[in-house]
């Protein structure tokens, strides 16, 4: 802002300031108010629509671009899965070059290696890797048309609009320059008693009121006039947008249509829904997943294999070996104490006179009826899933209340507090 700029701004100051605080009068003209609104809405759709045009356009480039990553990821899960060997430091020239060569060689001479236990599926993902990177590479250089006729053009209209709206804060300015001039004839008119120098500065007041009348009259005029125009031809800048838009989105549909509909044909059965494909591969997964022993999840043993293995119902003779609330409503698992054993008695001989020389043992101290507590550490995390789970994290220090001799039932105990039952084969003895 000039010297001359920012000493207007200060003569207005006071002006706004009464005018905000109702000191003073301000010129209000409901046909421009409402131009004005209708001149903000514009901008802001203007600028939303040029925000939304960018994100499309990176949108579009992201989705080609994870297509391509998520295909090759599937044709390295359909290969063997090989241990990876150990990351050297990157080199690069002609070293990185001899590296690439080397491996191509490598895969060239054991191409058992890479073959697939499901040849079919694999068949399938490497054709779709390919299908998209072919995809990818025809829509790519498509985006410089969004660019060109979408994100550039909306932002020379943003432009346009940086234009109209200086012109409109020039009018305010004007306005406040206007209604100041103007208090200010009418306040030095309305004097009771007006002296010779109040005759010749109300002369030059209505000199400079005459000034910023016709200074604000020349932009109002410019603005009601033009505006209305400005903003109907709005949709006559904003319609090729539009049709870029709708061109490119059905160019982009048309070629994955036709990309996805030759591997269906050729790698899928269409016959049937994607729906009841999924769940019959989903039940004969789950049927085979059933038999492996370190997929399965620590079950809960109930009443009736508690019995099946014992014999019968367990007797729970000692007190601290009752059930669990759980327990007592009949829909969990009967534990088993953790049985510690009494100390063994000891006999140590010493002289005594009345046994020729040796006394008779004294009687050793009975078990404490406190029995010894038992601890183990965590291995893993583990999240109850239903009531009475005990939840803890790896390295948590539990205290066991009772526990089975099979590590693949569920134990009673204690941590940071909680009581509850926990898969035994997710803690070591500590």
């Amino acid at each position: 802002m000039s010297w001359k700029g920012f000493s207007k701004a200060v003569t207005r100051l006071p002006t706004r300031l009464a005018q905000r605080t109702g000191y003073a009068s301000e010129t209000v003209d409901q046909e421009y108010q409402e131009l004005e609104a209708q001149f903000k809405r514009l901008e802001g759709l203007a600028r939303k629509f040029h925000e939304d045009a960018k994100k499309f356009k990176d949108s579009l480039s992201a989705m080609l671009a994870h297509q391509a990553q998520f295909a090759e990821t599937l044709v390295q899960i359909y290969r063997p899965i090989a241990a990876l060997p150990n990351q050297a430091p990157p080199r690069s020239g002609i070293d990185a070059l001899e590296d690439e060569v080397l491996e191509e060689d490598t895969r060239a001479a054991s191409p058992s290696k890479q073959k697939s236990d499901h040849p079919q599926s694999q068949a399938a993902a490497e054709a779709f890797a390919e299908a998209m990177i072919q995809a990818r590479e025809q829509l790519l250089p498509e985006l410089q048309v969004i660019e060109r006729q979408m994100v550039a053009p909306t932002n020379d209209y943003i432009m346009l609009i940086n234009n109209v709206k200086r012109l409109m804060e020039k009018r305010a300015r004007k306005l406040v320059d206007y209604d100041r001039h103007r208090d200010s004839v009418m306040k030095l008119k309305n004097k009771p008693d007006k002296n010779l120098s109040d005759e010749k500065r109300l002369s030059s007041l209505e000199t400079s009121l005459d000034q910023a009348t016709r200074e604000f009259n020349n932009v109002d005029n410019i603005l009601k006039q033009e505006l209305p125009v400005f903003l109907g031809l709005r949709v006559g800048f904003i319609d090729p947008c539009f049709q870029t838009l709708y061109w490119y989105e059905l160019k982009v549909v048309q070629i994955l249509h036709e990309r996805f509909d030759h591997l269906c044909k050729q790698h899928f059965d269409m016959s049937i829904s994607a729906a009841a494909g999924f769940d019959a591969k989903y039940e004969e997964m789950m049927s085979m997943l059933t038999e492996l022993t370190l997929a399965k999840r620590p079950y809960r043993r109930t009443d009736s294999a508690v019995e099946g293995e014992e014999g019968g119902p367990q007797e729970q003779k000692d007190s601290g070996a009752g059930r669990t609330s759980d327990d007592a409503v009949g829909s969990e698992e009967v534990l088993p104490a953790y049985e510690i054993e009494a100390p063994t008695k000891s006999y140590i001989a010493s002289p005594s006179a009345s046994t020729g020389g040796f006394r008779l043992p004294a009687a050793a101290p009975g078990p404490s009826t406190v029995p010894r507590a038992s601890y183990v550490i965590a291995l893993y995390d583990f999240e109850g899933a239903e009531e009475g789970d005990l939840t803890f994290k790896k390295d948590d220090k539990i205290e066991v209340i009772r526990r089975t001799e099979d590590t693949n039932d569920w134990w009673s105990g204690k941590c940071k507090g909680v009581t509850g039952q926990f898969p035994g084969n997710y803690v070591c003895e500590l």
